[in-house]
C-alpha cells in the first residue's frame, strides 16, 4: 500500500488532515497522515473484533440483545450463502461473511466525519487509470480463495479438468488448452470486476458528499447564513444504501463464483467417464 492517493475532486478533511494541518512540521504526523488508509483499514477490523468479542463472551441460553443480533446476522447470513452452494455452503460462510461485514463497515466509515472510507482509496498507474488499494487485494483474496476451495473439493485433476471446459469427447479435448486459456483470463477479469465495481461506486457517493458539503459552505457563505447547511442530508440516507447494497453484491458475486468453481455431482460423473474411456 502506498500513502500516495488519486483526488479527482476535492474530499472531505478526515481526522489525520486536521492534525496535519495543525501540526505541519511534524514527522509523525506526516507519516500517520501518508498511511491514513492503513489506520482506517485498522479500525474497521477492530471495531468488528470488538464487538464480535463483547456479543460473544457470555454465551447463554436466554441470550442478551448483543448476542440474539449476531446470530441472527450470521444465521441468516449463512442461510443466503446456503441457499447458493447448498449444505456444502456452511462451511465458506466464516468467510464470506466476514468479507460482507469488513467492506460493509469500511463503506459507512466515509459517512462518519473526520473519517474515511478506505474502499474509496486509490493511486495512480501509468494508464492514467486509479488503482484501488483497499478493494483490489479484498477482491484478489476471493478470487483465490475461490480456486483454493475449488481445488481442495476437486482435486487436482478435477480441478483442471473443469479448467479445461470439462471436455467429453475429442473434439472438446482439441480445444480444451483454448478453453483453459479463457477461463484463466476470466479469473482474473474477475478480480478487476470485483474490485472496480466497490471502488467505482464508493468514490462516487463519497465524493458527490464531499463536493455538496463545500457547495454549501460556499453558499451559505455568500448568504451570510449560518454555516451548517445540511443540504447533504438526503445524500447521506443514499450513501448508506449504497454502501450496504455495494458490500452485499460483493459478498453475492464471491458466492456465485464459488457456485461456478465447485463440482458438482455430474461432473463427477463425467470425469469418471472420461477416465473411463
Amino acid at each position: 500500500m502506498h500513502g500516495e492517493e488519486v483526488h479527482a475532486t476535492a474530499e472531505l478533511p478526515t481526522l489525520f488532515d486536521l492534525l496535519h494541518r495543525g501540526f505541519e512540521h511534524s514527522r509523525l504526523v506526516a507519516w500517520l497522515l501518508r498511511w491514513q488508509n492503513l489506520w482506517f483499514c485498522l479500525l474497521a477490523m477492530v471495531a468488528l473484533m470488538v464487538v464480535a468479542s463483547y456479543g460473544t463472551r457470555r454465551k447463554a441460553i436466554i441470550p442478551t440483545r448483543t448476542q440474539n443480533s449476531l446470530e441472527f446476522i450470521v444465521d441468516g447470513f449463512n442461510q443466503f450463502v446456503c441457499s447458493i452452494l447448498g449444505p456444502r455452503g456452511r462451511q465458506h460462510t466464516p468467510f464470506i461473511g466476514t468479507l460482507f461485514l469488513y467492506i460493509l463497515v469500511m463503506n459507512l466509515m466515509g459517512l462518519v466525519p473526520l473519517l474515511k472510507s478506505p474502499t474509496t482509496t486509490s493511486a495512480p498507474s501509468p494508464l492514467g487509470l486509479p488503482v484501488p488499494l483497499t478493494t483490489f487485494p479484498l477482491a484478489l483474496c476471493a478470487v483465490v480463495y475461490v480456486n483454493l476451495a475449488s481445488l481442495k473439493a476437486a482435486g487436482l485433476k478435477g480441478y483442471v479438468y473443469h479448467m479445461l471446459g470439462s471436455p467429453t469427447h475429442f473434439v472438446l479435448w482439441l480445444v480444451s488448452p483454448l478453453i483453459l486459456m479463457i477461463h484463466t483470463l476470466g479469473e482474473f477479469s474477475k478480480i478487476f470486476s470485483l474490485s472496480m465495481r466497490l471502488f467505482g461506486n464508493i468514490f462516487g457517493e463519497d465524493m458527490l458528499i464531499a463536493v455538496i458539503v463545500q457547495q454549501s459552505t460556499i453558499l451559505a457563505h455568500a448568504l451570510h447564513w449560518p454555516p451548517i447547511m445540511p443540504l447533504q442530508l438526503p445524500f447521506l440516507f443514499l450513501a448508506l444504501l449504497t454502501g450496504v447494497v455495494q458490500a452485499f453484491v460483493f459478498a453475492l458475486l464471491t458466492t456465485i463464483y464459488l457456485a461456478l468453481m465447485l463440482p458438482h455431482e455430474e461432473h463427477h460423473e463425467e470425469l469418471s467417464v472420461a477416465h473411463a474411456g
